[in-house]
């Protein structure tokens, strides 16, 4: 009888803890950009061409600015969401140390 509640407190604490436990990202799943490296003209190049390709790197430019910044914004989205667990739990946790002084009252 012991052992059958042994088993069945610890497979429903190993439920709770596992209900818990935060999702966490594969370490695989890294973004990348989509954008699109132009070709350097050669030394035979006309004008055009030369026109065409600083527009290309111009455009290249912008699109990996406009990925690191995404990538940036991201990096302060998740810190301000991990800082915020850990002050719920600070929170918590002054609150538990509080009770006691507040029952001897």
């Amino acid at each position: 009888m012991f052992k059958r509640l042994v088993i069945v407190l610890s497979v429903g604490f190993t439920a709770i803890a596992a209900a818990q436990t935060p999702a966490a990202v594969p370490a695989t799943a890294r973004p990348g950009h989509t954008c699109m490296k132009p070709d350097q003209p050669g030394r035979l190049a006309t004008k055009n061409q030369l026109k065409t390709f600083d527009r290309d790197a111009k455009l290249f430019r912008e699109c990996l600015q406009a990925f690191v910044k995404a990538q940036t914004e991201l990096v302060k989205l998740h810190s301000d969401i991990g800082n915020s667990a850990v002050k719920e739990y600070n929170d918590y946790v002054t609150e538990l140390s509080k009770k006691p002084d507040e029952e001897k009252k």
